[in-house]
C-alpha cells in the first residue's frame, strides 16, 4: 500500500496530530523466515555498511523458535532488522527487486523499519474517529481475526496472512494485530529520534503477538524493548520511503 504526505491524529496515550512528511509503502506482511534467510545466506551479509553504528555482537544470529519458511521471522533484534533493511535497500537500488510500482530513480528509495506513526496510520486507515479504529478491522476486538492469546490459542506464530478476516481491508495489510510484535525504527521515549546508534535506547514495538490479549493488540498500543533483545514473539515488517537525493545516506 502507498500513503502520501498528510497530517493524521494518532490515538496513543497522548492523542495528538502528527505529520507524515513523505509518501511511503508499508509491506503487506511481516518479514518471513525465508526472506530473512536470504540475508543470512548472502555472501555480503557481513558488509560493514549494513552494521555501521551497531554493537559487534549483533552480527551473530540466533535460530528462530518457529522456523517454517512462511512464518514471520522472530528471535531477531532491532539492530539485525535494520541491517536487513540496509542490505535490502542496496538490492533495490541495484535493480534486483521487483519495482513495477516504484516511479523514477530507484536510488531515491530506502527500505527501512516503519516509524511508529507510519505503522499506526496504516493500521487505522482510513477511519478518523478514534472509536472506529481501535483494531485494523474496526472498533471491536474479535479473537477470530488475529493470532493472539485469545480465541484458538495456537501457542505459536502462524504463517503470514492466515487471518484474512483481520486485515486492514482498505490497504490489504495483514497481521497488524497479533502474530508477532513489530519493531519500529524510532526510540520509545523520543519518538522524533530514529537514528541508528549503539546507545541501547529502547525502541518501539507495535501490534502485539500470539501471546497477547485484546488490549495489547490495539492499533494505538505502544510497547518497547531493548534493541538488542531477541524473543520468539518479536519480528518486523518494512516500509519503502522515497527521499530526496540529499537524504540518501541517512
Amino acid at each position: 500500500m502507498r500513503l502520501g504526505k498528510f497530517t493524521f491524529r494518532i490515538a496513543d496515550e497522548n492523542p495528538r496530530s502528527v505529520e507524515i512528511k513523505r509518501p511511503y509503502r508499508l509491506a503487506r506482511y511481516p518479514i518471513t523466515n525465508a526472506q530473512f534467510q536470504s540475508f543470512i545466506d548472502a555472501p555480503d551479509w557481513d558488509d560493514s555498511r549494513w552494521w555501521a553504528g551497531m554493537p559487534d555482537e549483533e552480527q551473530k544470529f540466533d535460530e528462530p523458535r518457529f522456523p517454517y519458511a512462511n512464518q514471520p521471522r522472530e528471535t531477531v533484534s532491532w539492530y539485525q532488522a535494520v541491517a536487513f533493511c540496509r542490505w535490502l535497500t542496496a538490492r533495490l537500488r541495484a535493480g534486483e527487486l521487483p519495482t513495477e510500482q516504484l516511479a523514477g530513480d530507484l536510488t531515491q528509495y530506502e527500505i527501512t523499519l516503519p516509524h511508529e506513526y507510519e505503522w499506526e496510520v496504516a493500521a487505522c486507515w482510513p477511519n478518523e474517529a478514534a472509536q472506529e479504529r481501535i483494531y485494523p478491522w474496526g472498533a471491536e476486538f474479535d479473537a477470530a481475526k488475529a493470532n493472539t492469546g485469545e480465541g484458538d490459542k495456537v501457542g505459536q506464530t502462524t504463517a503470514v496472512g492466515m487471518y484474512p478476516s483481520g486485515k486492514n481491508t482498505a490497504l490489504e495489510l495483514y497481521d497488524l494485530s497479533g502474530n508477532v510484535w513489530e519493531w519500529c525504527r524510532n526510540k520509545y521515549k523520543k519518538p522524533g529520534d530514529d537514528t541508528v546508534d549503539d546507545s541501547g535506547d529502547w525502541r518501539v514495538l507495535r501490534g502485539g503477538s500470539w501471546l497477547d490479549f485484546a488490549s495489547f493488540v490495539r492499533a494505538a498500543f505502544r510497547n518497547d524493548f531493548n534493541p538488542g533483545n531477541r524473543y520468539y514473539f518479536i519480528g518486523f515488517r518494512v516500509v519503502v520511503v522515497r527521499r530526496p537525493p540529499s537524504h540518501l545516506d541517512h
